[in-house]
């Protein structure tokens, strides 16, 4: 409802939105990182200046195709399964925790993977891997993934590891009332997304 304006939403690895708030090219950052890294990044953001926001945590899935021969009825699959399929990343994003997974079964540094395809952003992720032969390492299903691009997201098999997500911005900044709404809405995002992991994940358990 502004007469004026003039905002930047841009998406890139973690490490480079931390930056982007550091050096002001961003005054908000939603990233993410390893649970287990969360001391390391604590000192970070302590180190800069940075005041972090937990907004949710989540297990990694795997995105494929919905009518991938993988899933045959199958409500997990096991990391060793993917070794023989095409891997879909982002350019950039060399060091994103989430391509390093480790289940009780094996670690797979998925940036050794003999088959990768790099792509800018999730439009062509999507379109790429609902083909059926592709992969990539997300969280669960956005709204009408299926509808929109027929992929889904299935859990790991015995994957314990799992994925932070937050928002960060310089401390002691004040921000303009756009800034905080776009908190607030991401803030309430995240918050229907913790609620829906944590309703799959126990009915996955009660199942099991």
């Amino acid at each position: 409802d502004l007469e004026h304006y003039s905002y930047r939403l841009n998406e890139d690895s973690t490490m480079n939105v931390i930056e982007d708030v550091i050096n002001g090219s961003s005054n908000v950052g939603v990233i993410h990182f390893a649970s287990h890294d969360e001391n390391m990044m604590q000192k970070l953001f302590e180190n800069k200046e940075l005041e972090f926001r937990q907004l949710a945590t989540f297990l990694p899935y795997v995105c494929i195709s919905s009518d991938h021969e993988l899933l045959d009825g199958n409500r997990s699959i096991d990391i060793t399964e993917l070794k023989n399929y095409g891997f879909v990343r982002y350019l950039g994003q060399f060091e994103d925790f989430i391509y390093h997974i480790t289940t009780e079964n094996l670690h797979l540094d998925l940036n050794d993977s003999s088959r990768i395809v790099y792509v800018n952003d999730r439009a062509e992720q999507m379109n790429l891997i609902s083909t059926g032969v592709f992969f990539t390492i997300g969280i669960s299903a956005f709204t009408d993934q299926n509808s929109l691009y027929g992929v889904v997201s299935v859990p790991l098999m015995n994957c314990s590891e799992q994925i932070l997500f937050g928002i960060i911005t310089k401390r002691n900044t004040k921000l303009t009332e756009v800034e905080q709404e776009f908190i607030n809405e991401v803030t309430e995002s995240y918050r229907k997304l913790q609620m829906r992991e944590n309703q799959t994940t126990g009915s996955s358990h009660a199942a099991d």
